[in-house]
């Protein structure tokens, strides 16, 4: 049992098995429950009784087992623990007693009375893990064979309890290794490691690859893909498998390209692994790829894109308008490093930030609602943003243009202009006090931008401005009198270090303080805010009246911005010549007589010269371009070019150069005169393309529309090309066409003048249609023929700007064809609908019957023991009664009888027993008579006896019906007892069929409950809910809190049928639920809770089997009733 069975199986088996194998009195199984972390009963079997002491004590017996995990034993619980009190065991214990209590031990020496029970507990252990404990409640002595058959079956209980949970966790990991495999974003498959064939292949593996797992299931590479991929896989395949296991063989190919069935040519990341057995040896190659092709290409878009704004030298902001018609919901998408250089905001800190929680100042300045107007308008505009101290002193100013971009975006570039602004200021405040010289030049001096400083011989500042004070993250007043040292600079930087090739300042002033003047162009220096700047150094001596050196003064310019437009400007060039080397044509700069200034090298790949051969010193012969012209177009060439410098234009022309093969090349050449001031002409700039496949093309392509022209003429189809009019400019007439007519009859007509109103006006509005849009548009209309009306036809398609095209086909043959396969395909749904609600009702019927005969079958077999039971318990209380006369007299006649007698008298309570024993008998009694009304309910309900119509009593069909359900509406732990409320008219006897009826009753009364018991756990589940998750729940009626009832009303109508209305107060039916509600198949329960078959038969009982009505009256929140009415009499 315990090796064979699930595991929620096994526990109670195995007790069962114990106490009808091993001769005990009891058998229980205990397990923890690792939620509370206490050991709860999980089965038992026997007939040993469990009261409330005897429960606490084996809880207590099963705890100390757990906390020791070893077997514990107990002779005589029974007698120690339930017997006397201790004074009366005292008294009435032998010396045999005492030494059974002494010897738990030694539970082989116990000798065990009748009235003592003995204890066995075996914790469950499987590797050292306490998996359960079994316990045994014994009537015999705990014999070593005994204590041996106990022990093995707690270790083959334990194997079992270890092996099904075994079991039932590889079972759920094998589920859930499929769904992951399954669900996975990347394509993932398995190949067996001897054949090679895909043995797994998951759902974005058939996205990738365009390939569905049945097409490569039991497939190799080569039933898939090109040999020439299949090779190259094949082999990555077996490298892995030959490779040695000992060391890592994931095979990465990082990008593959490979050629799939729906996409082309895609580019993949793949990862493939051996899969290895117990004993090393490869069994699968699993692997794991990717499609990377559109994150490729968006990485090299973002890649330019990012170093296009990376190196941009202007702040750069975006902004979103989520609402057009609210400034404040401008939010920062993104930025550019200059942006965070001038603002001092990351980009990380300020993304989806509105602008007024960014910058909450600009609003004042109305500069929000410029940026939502740059949107609305979308025009550019430009403004500047300053501010101004009390004093009027600018502190800050910005250059902003703002520009329109896609999706409600404006983008907004900014320059930091505070320090022009700032010049430009107090330039006009010094010019204004022109009479203070010395003070003007010190504003010049702190308000530059370049760094001017002066030390003395001691080398301490004497002279500072402030661009430099910033810079180094002083004030002025901080550095004068101070040294190097003494202002944090480092002693590297200082004075110099060979081992860093640094070459510090102090030797440059040295050098000074000496006479000389240094000059450093290019000069690195890192400021406060970390980042370096280049500086145009230049450091001189400062001599008093007398000619002495007393100071260096120095003077630093920032040429970072020039620096970088210099590497710019190098790279730009870069670029450049990369560009011309990488255009598929020739770059030239000719001299008005066609000598060369500059060629590209491409000239090689087009002519076969290389361009050195056009490019020679003056004092050595070169060849010219004119001299690989075609002789036949030289002249075409010289007069177009000629052309184009007369009127100052560009110039383009085709023509054919003599290779240096001998092959002749067909080229395009595009070109321009270059003019100096005085308007003379000086080089002639221009690209040569090669287009001799494009000659080739073109002849290719004026045969190809030849030999399409022929093949239009085969086909069965109407061909007009037209103007914007409508005007018919061309018409082509297949010649299988069916309305052949010469294209004079078409050709400069509108379709007005050839066709009826109501065709020609459709074919006007398409063709209105297609000129205002440009799509295609597709219209079908009929034309009435000698042979009767045809449906044709036609597709209109734009063509250059102001044309389109008109394909036109009979398909009167496929409407036919189409209507009546429309026809059919309505024939074969009925007919399929009709089969499922046979099926259905055919599957319900067997269910019915099966269920039928075993509820007969289970009240023929209880009503024979119940008949024995209830025709001997008159015998029995006879019986009863004159032993209890006969105990009456004996008491009567001997009032003291022996002590034996008494004793045991007192010990069964005898007096009690009088009392007790007479209503024993009637508590029996009355359950057999109960056990029969169950017997009768069941026959009735079952009714197969009664498979014909026969006339019944509908109140004992619904009666019957409640009795069987009686457990469901009685009150558990979870629901309220549910009320029958019966208000029965007087009814007839009804024509009808029993048992089909009483399913009615049983399906429509079932589902009552049901709704009842689901109001009381949504009650229940709202309680405990939080406020956002009861949110989501479903609305309750008013009246959840009220008695639940179920009311049944029967009467007669029209003195010809009968009526049985069942209601109930539940939470009612919805009106989309309740139009479907009769429907096979249709039900609102969980999957596993219902079939949906139970009111589709009960409606076709009622409605087809007896030809009544069967109704749902219900509305949420109010309640729902069934209202059945069928005639007494069937015809």
């Amino acid at each position: 049992i315990a090796l064979t069975k699930h595991p929620q199986d096994i526990l109670l088996p195995c007790c069962e098995a114990m106490v009808q194998n091993l001769d005990v009195a009891s058998a229980e199984i205990w397990s923890l429950n690792s939620q509370d972390n206490v050991w709860e009963l999980q089965a038992v079997s026997g007939i040993y009784s469990r009261t409330g002491d005897r429960a606490r004590f084996i809880e207590n017996k099963v705890n100390s087992i757990a906390k020791q995990q070893k077997p514990q034993f107990d002779c005589g619980f029974e007698l120690n623990d339930f017997g006397l009190p201790e004074a009366e065991s005292a008294a009435t214990t032998d010396n045999s007693e005492i030494a059974i209590i002494n010897s738990r031990q030694n539970p082989e020496n116990c000798q065990i009375p009748q009235q003592i029970l003995t204890f066995a507990g075996y914790p469950l252990i499987v590797e050292a893990r306490l998996v359960g404990i079994m316990v045994i409640i014994s009537r015999q002595p705990l014999t070593a064979p005994f204590q041996e058959t106990l022990a093995s079956v707690a270790d083959i209980i334990a194997l079992g309890i270890e092996r099904k949970r075994a079991e039932s966790e590889l079972k759920a990991a094998k589920a859930f290794l499929n769904s992951v495999v399954e669900n996975l974003p990347v394509g993932v498959f398995a190949k067996d490691a001897s054949s090679l064939k895909f043995v797994l292949w998951n759902k974005a593996g058939e996205t990738i690859a365009g390939v569905t797992s049945q097409e490569a299931i039991g497939k190799n590479d080569y039933d898939i893909y090109p040999k020439e991929q299949a090779d190259v896989f094949t082999a990555q395949d077996r490298e892995i498998l030959t490779a040695p296991h000992n060391q890592s063989t994931v095979k990465d190919i990082a990008e593959e390209p490979i050629q799939t069935r729906h996409k082309g040519m895609r580019i993949l990341h793949t990862r493939k692994v051996p899969i290895l057995d117990a004993q090393g040896h490869p069994q699968y190659v699993l692997g794991i790829t990717e499609d990377i092709t559109e994150r490729r290409q968006v990485d090299e878009s973002v890649r330019l894109y990012d170093q296009i704004v990376e190196n941009m030298q202007i702040g750069l902001y975006v902004y979103h308008l989520e609402n057009i018609d609210d400034d404040s919901t401008l939010r920062a998408i993104a930025s550019n490093p200059a942006a965070t250089r001038f603002t001092g905001l990351e980009m990380a800190d300020v993304l989806g930030m509105t602008i007024d929680e960014i910058f909450p100042n600009l609003r004042s300045k109305n500069i929000p609602q410029a940026f939502a107007s740059v949107i609305l308008s979308q025009k550019a505009v430009e403004l500047e943003d300053i501010d101004c101290d009390e004093s009027g002193k600018i502190t800050r100013a910005f250059s902003i243009k703002a520009f329109p971009l896609p999706n409600n975006c404006v983008g907004v570039a900014f320059e930091n202009i505070t320090a022009r602004k700032c010049l430009e200021l107090e330039l006009q405040v010094a010019l204004a006090q022109t009479e203070r010289s010395e003070q003007l030049l010190r504003t010049v001096i702190d308000k530059t931008s370049d760094w001017i400083f002066a030390k003395n011989k001691q080398f301490s500042y004497i002279l500072a401005n402030k661009s430099f004070a910033q810079a180094i993250g002083k004030t002025v007043s901080e550095i004068l009198g101070k040294s190097d040292l003494e202002l944090g600079f480092s002693e590297d930087i200082i004075f110099g270090n060979s081992a860093k090739n640094i070459r510090g300042f102090r030797t440059d002033e040295s050098a000074v303080l000496a006479g000389e003047t240094i000059h450093n162009p290019c000069d690195a220096t890192t400021i406060a805010d970390g980042s370096v700047h280049i500086f145009d150094t230049q450091k001189l001596p400062l001599r008093d009246a007398d000619k002495n050196i007393f100071a260096v003064l120095a003077f630093a310019h920032d040429i970072t911005e020039r620096h970088q437009s210099q590497e710019d400007l190098r790279r730009s060039e870069s670029r450049f010549r990369s560009l011309v080397a990488n255009i598929p044509g020739v770059v030239y700069r000719w001299r008005c007589d066609f000598s060369t200034s500059f060629i590209s090298e491409a000239i090689y790949l087009l002519a076969g010269y290389p361009a050195a051969d056009f490019i020679l010193p003056l004092d050595r012969e070169s060849r010219t371009f004119a001299s690989i012209i075609y002789p036949e177009d030289l002249a075409k060439v010289e007069a177009t070019i000629r052309q184009g410098i007369e009127s100052k234009q560009s110039y383009n022309l085709e023509y054919r150069l003599l290779a240096a093969d001998s092959t002749v090349k067909w080229v395009w050449d595009k070109g321009s005169p270059v003019f100096d001031a005085d308007g003379s002409v000086c080089y002639l700039d221009g690209a040569i393309f090669d287009i001799s496949d494009r000659y080739c093309a073109q002849e290719a392509l004026r045969q190809k529309t030849s030999e399409l022209e022929a093949v239009f003429l085969a086909l069965p189809d109407l061909y007009f090309r037209l103007n914007a009019d409508g005007i018919i400019l061309d018409y082509l007439s297949g010649n299988s066409a069916d309305l052949y007519l010469s294209p004079e009859y078409f050709v400069g007509k509108r379709m007005i003048d050839i066709l009826p109103t109501t065709a020609a006006s459709l074919l006007n509005q398409a063709i209105l249609e297609v000129s205002e849009n440009r799509t295609p548009v597709n219209l079908e209309y009929s034309l009435p023929m000698p042979t009767g009306e045809e449906t044709y036809e036609a597709r209109f398609l734009p063509l250059n700007s102001n044309q389109a095209i008109v394909i036109a086909r009979n398909i009167t043959k496929r409407k036919q064809a189409e209507s009546e396969l429309k026809h059919k395909n309505q024939e074969l749904e009925q007919t399929l609908q009709q089969l499922g609600r046979t099926q259905a009702q055919l599957i319900h019927a067997e269910k019915m019957s099966g269920l039928g005969q075993l509820v007969a079958g289970i009240a023929h077999e209880i009503n024979n023991p119940v008949s024995f039971i209830y025709g001997n318990i008159i015998h029995a209380s006879e019986y009863a009664k004159n032993l209890l006369q006969l105990c009456s007299l004996y008491q009567e006649h001997y009032p003291e009888p022996v002590s034996a007698i008494a004793e045991f008298a007192e010990e069964i309570e005898v007096e009690f027993m009088n009392e007790d024993f007479p209503q024993l008998l009637n508590s029996i009694a009355t359950g057999a008579d109960r056990i029969r009304e169950i017997v009768l309910s069941l026959r009735n309900f079952s009714r197969l006896e009664e498979s014909a119509l026969k006339r019944v009593d509908i109140h004992e069909g619904i009666d019957s019906a409640l009795l069987i359900l009686q457990h469901k509406l009685k009150e558990n732990g979870k629901n309220r007892q549910i009320e029958i409320v019966k208000e029965y008219g007087k009814l007839p006897p009804v024509q009808c069929y029993a048992g089909q009826l009483n399913q009615v009753f049983m399906n429509i009364v079932s589902n009552a409950i049901d709704a009842l018991v689901d109001i009381r756990n949504r009650r229940l589940e709202l309680a405990s809910a939080t406020d956002a998750q009861r949110l989501n729940f479903p609305s309750l009626p008013l009246g959840c809190d009220a008695l639940p009832w179920i009311r049944i009303r029967t009467e007669v109508v029209d003195n010809n049928r009968v009526a049985i209305a069942i209601s109930d107060n539940g939470p009612g039916i919805a009106e989309s639920v309740k139009s479907r509600i009769f429907d096979p198949f249709f039900t609102t329960k969980p999957v596993g809770k219902g079939t949906g078959l139970g009111l589709s038969i009960s409606y076709q009982i009622v409605v087809e089997r007896h030809r009544g009505t069967l109704r749902c009256i219900s509305a949420p929140g109010g309640g729902t009733e069934f209202a059945i009415e069928i005639p007494i009499r069937q015809r």
